[in-house]
């Protein structure tokens, strides 16, 4: 939005300089964590031919294991940069939440594709604990709703629901 509103009053600005300026003195000295983050999503939305937009489906090509996987390696590099920093740790955890989103979404897919890339799991080998991850970040920063039109984190909690009931299923038929 800050970038919006600067090249509206000047359409003639660099957008990327006021991208940077931005990213520096939001997120300090993890900017340049940020920048790379941005800029892997970006590529992998253009490499895919995806468009991205507010209403993109959770099924986009560009939304993969080896995406969410590297995007949140750079956002933990973003989150050493901040330290403990109250004001910076919160900023740089929020940019987790749409990672920690897909993978909840889409759990079993993703492990799968780690399991096809032999890649070993990086995030919480529970879809509890990292919903519970997601929580955390979200009330810290008092983000009570997913949707516009919906109260609460319910799709995530109907995702979780499924992957276990999935897993049940599946653990009921090795026996």
């Amino acid at each position: 939005g800050w970038v919006l509103a600067k090249l509206l009053w000047n359409p003639d600005l660099d957008g990327q300089k006021l991208i940077d300026e931005f990213l520096a003195g939001y997120y300090g000295p993890a900017a340049a964590a940020l920048r790379e983050y941005i800029e892997l999503t970006h590529n992998a939305v253009e490499a895919s031919g995806d468009w991205l937009g507010c209403f993109s489906g959770l099924d986009a090509k560009f939304l993969t294991f080896d995406l969410l996987n590297r995007g949140m390696e750079i956002l933990k590099k973003a989150e050493q940069a901040v330290g403990s920093d109250p004001d910076l740790l919160p900023r740089v955890r929020v940019a987790e939440l749409p990672i920690l989103y897909v993978l909840i979404i889409r759990w079993d897919d993703m492990l799968y594709q780690a399991q096809q890339a032999k890649v070993s799991w990086p995030f919480a080998q529970a879809i509890d604990q990292v919903f519970e991850e997601f929580k955390v970040i979200a009330q810290q920063k008092n983000i009570t709703r997913l949707m516009e039109w919906q109260e609460g984190y319910g799709v995530l909690e109907q995702a979780v629901q499924n992957a276990k009931t999935k897993q049940a299923e599946a653990e009921k038929e090795i026996w």
